[in-house]
């Protein structure tokens, strides 16, 4: 059974794990279509990488790391990432991907981004956001 952490009308926003398959994961993020205009994907990632990448936001107090899931289907459709929070200054930054193209322009990225600015400000008592 998945943890819910975070859930909207269309979405369930995840932990992920580094035990489960990053498969997909792993295509998106090495998709030079896909990551075209994000910091990721310069250079290509193995599964072991992304593996120690979804670990170190397990044990992170800086950061999470979400798998964007449907709520009809429960079908893996991106990652959203809250990160780099400087808990001084109460600012972090949100980064996501859509890497299912199934799953684009249904809005889910609007809703995935509102759930964690919500829980940014709301619960984090956060006082910016910037995005990536």
């Amino acid at each position: 059974m998945r943890t819910i952490f975070l859930r909207g009308e269309n979405l369930l926003l995840s932990p992920l794990s580094e035990k489960q398959d990053l498969r997909a994961y792993a295509r998106w993020i090495n998709d030079q279509d896909i990551t075209l205009f994000m910091a990721s994907g310069r250079f290509p990632l193995t599964l072991g990488d992304l593996k120690a990448y979804v670990r170190s936001y397990r044990i992170s107090s800086n950061g999470m790391l979400l798998g964007i899931f449907t709520n009809k289907g429960k079908r893996h459709i991106g990652n959203i990432a809250l990160h780099g929070i400087d808990w001084r200054n109460r600012n972090g930054e949100i980064g996501i991907i859509i890497g299912d193209p199934r799953g684009r322009g249904k809005g889910y990225s609007k809703e995935a981004i509102q759930l964690v600015v919500d829980h940014a400000f709301g619960k984090l008592h956060l006082h910016k956001l910037t995005a990536g």
